[in-house]
């Protein structure tokens, strides 16, 4: 799953764009 911070910025584009722990 991803982090925390990550979380909050991949909030807004949740499955649009998987950052760098995607899955």
């Amino acid at each position: 799953f991803f982090t925390r911070s990550e979380t909050e910025e991949d909030s807004e584009s949740e499955s649009t764009t998987p950052h760098t722990s995607g899955e």
